[in-house]
């Protein structure tokens, strides 16, 4: 996978999906994302066609979802802790799992992630095609 930096956000590249990954960039973020070796992984839902792709990376012997990784680096290895401890999970806001902007992503209970997976964002989805922006 390449990483780079391309003007606010740092960006990974992979031949496996055909979107970008990226979240925000920040220098000391920066210098620890580039010197690990990041991939994708996707989700195993039984639907095949619903399998989302992640960045993750193995380094340190643990793997580590860049979803958590960001935000381990803005609020702290505590709160990811203490956020574990209460069984809340990081969501991505947008439902797009390659979208690991700080802005995008947020904790919630484990069980609203599950009924949120599992009910609004199908319907959502569905809903998408219905509408039209015109500016």
């Amino acid at each position: 996978m390449e990483v780079y930096v391309s003007g606010d956000q740092i960006v990974f590249k992979s031949d496996k999906v055909k979107s970008l990954g990226f979240t925000d960039y920040n220098e000391s973020l920066w210098h620890k994302v580039k010197e690990m070796k990041w991939n994708i992984r996707f989700s195993r839902p039984k639907n095949k066609e619903k399998r989302k792709p992640y960045i993750y990376s193995s380094n340190r012997g643990n793997q580590v979802d860049l979803h958590r990784f960001v935000m381990e680096h803005w609020y702290g290895e505590s709160m990811m802790k203490d956020a574990k401890k209460h069984d809340y999970v990081v969501d991505h806001l947008s439902n797009e799992s390659l979208n690991c902007r700080i802005s995008n992503l947020c904790f919630i209970p484990r069980t609203l992630n599950t009924s949120k997976g599992n009910d609004f964002d199908i319907r959502r989805k569905e809903a998408e095609k219905g509408f039209a922006l015109n500016i």
